[in-house]
């Protein structure tokens, strides 16, 4: 399949141009780029791995080293990383994990994938999904029952895992913070990978301590690596879950130094021959405890509404009753003031923030809700997080894209054929399976 290769680097956009292109709400919001964003990431890394790619290639080693950090702010990687490249790309929306990961690794949009989340409508279940632990609602709680929750489709067929089997690759996903908090949506994004290996480090008991996140990457990725055959092309992929502490501590000192160690790791893979691209999904920005979740919960009565409000963080949509759409929208915008756009579902669209299929149109309420300051009231409820994210302010929209060229011997440039989506499906892994894991 001939395919335009993402992120020519003598052409991609500088932080200021991206922000330039692509502002919205008089300047307060950014909204995902066509080109220079996240949705990229699968057709960058097949063209690299295929040798396609003009200025990124797999190094002596035939390796890639593929490492997600999840809440990576663009201005903080600044300040830390020194990679070979450091490019600015866009998340999408709504700027949360559950969205992004699986957009990144199979480049299909929600409306496809399935979890635009995390909480949203289910029409399949006729009640709101929570697809962070596959839940859904009734009455005033959250209840897990697979038999009905399995009936909402989350997945796609093919991703990143799967062009990389067409091209021989051996692929490793290791599974760290994921191994102990399972669900269908980070399964379902992780699927065709050839093995998958546990961190040796319990991801329950280190997500507050920055230096053991970096040991953990550290250790598996370098055990993986060895585990490898040799000669034969290999990808190594691990997310690593740094959400958890930027919600409670922000972007520290303490996390500077284990980052500064990490970026350490990246060039010590690069000078050995692998290549290294690093990427964040979103970032966060300061928010203050929530204080108007009464006015919120009281305007968003049974009279008012059909169902409770989805969404999560920094972005919240309403399902308000027929006739009562107006009347809901102008309640909001009086309790919310200029902490947020309020608009109708329908502007997501016209604004180039999200593209609406017929799905998106049920899972989405009719009226939208997107923090736009740290004073927006909505984001906590008083469970020890300082920092939010979801909507669309720069610090939220902006993150790194870093690339650790392989230092190699020099040697005959190798060109494969890009796979098309129908040979992805039709190609199992190729990894040994004798390696265990």
């Amino acid at each position: 399949m001939t395919e335009t290769f993402s992120f020519d680097l003598e052409k991609v956009r500088t932080r200021n141009a991206l922000i330039h292109a692509n502002s919205i709400f008089s300047g307060r919001g950014v909204r995902p780029d066509a080109h220079q964003s996240v949705t990229n990431i699968r057709p960058f890394v097949r063209a690299v791995a295929a040798g396609s790619h003009p200025q990124i290639s797999v190094g002596e080693k035939k390796s890639i080293v593929l490492i997600g950090l999840d809440s990576i702010k663009h201005s903080f990687a600044e300040k830390v990383f020194k990679p070979d490249h450091l490019v600015c790309m866009t998340s999408v929306f709504p700027s949360t994990s559950i969205r992004v990961w699986p957009t990144a690794l199979t480049g299909y949009s929600p409306e496809t994938f399935g979890s635009v989340g995390p909480v949203f409508y289910a029409k399949e279940i006729d009640a709101l999904y929570n697809a962070l632990d596959d839940s859904y609602r009734v009455q005033e709680s959250f209840v897990v029952d697979p038999k009905v929750t399995d009936q909402h489709p989350i997945g796609s067929k093919d991703n990143l895992f799967s062009d990389l089997n067409v091209l021989g690759f051996q692929t490793v996903c290791i599974n760290g913070f994921y191994a102990h908090k399972k669900s269908r949506w980070s399964q379902a994004m992780q699927e065709n990978a050839g093995r998958y290996v546990t961190s040796k480090y319990d991801w329950r008991n280190i997500t507050m301590q920055p230096d053991l996140i970096v040991a953990s990457i550290r250790e598996d990725v370098s055990e993986a690596l060895t585990s490898m055959n040799k000669g034969q092309n290999a990808l190594v992929w691990t997310l690593s879950d740094i959400d958890c502490y930027v919600h409670e501590h922000g972007y520290s000192d303490n996390l500077k130094t284990a980052l500064d160690e990490l970026d350490g790791f990246f060039r010590e893979l690069a000078n050995n021959g692998h290549l290294v691209i690093a990427f964040a999904d979103h970032g966060q920005v300061p928010q203050v405890v929530s204080t108007f979740t009464e006015g919120w919960d009281n305007i968003h009565s049974d009279e008012n509404c059909r169902r409770p409000s989805g969404g999560a963080g920094r972005v919240r949509w309403s399902y308000p009753r027929p006739g009562h759409e107006q009347a809901l929208k102008e309640q909001i915008e009086g309790l919310l003031g200029d902490t947020a756009a309020v608009i109708w579902r329908a502007d997501l669209e016209k604004l180039g923030i999200l593209s609406l299929g017929e799905n998106l149109k049920s899972q989405i309420g009719e009226i939208v809700v997107l923090g736009l300051t740290e004073d927006f009231p909505l984001a906590l409820h008083g469970d020890g997080f300082i920092y939010e994210h979801g909507s669309v302010s720069r610090d939220e929209m902006l993150v790194p894209l870093m690339i650790y060229k392989a230092a190699a011997k020099e040697a005959s440039a190798h060109t494969l054929t890009v796979p098309s989506r129908e040979d992805a499906l039709a190609h199992p892994a190729t990894f040994n399976p004798k390696l265990g894991g």
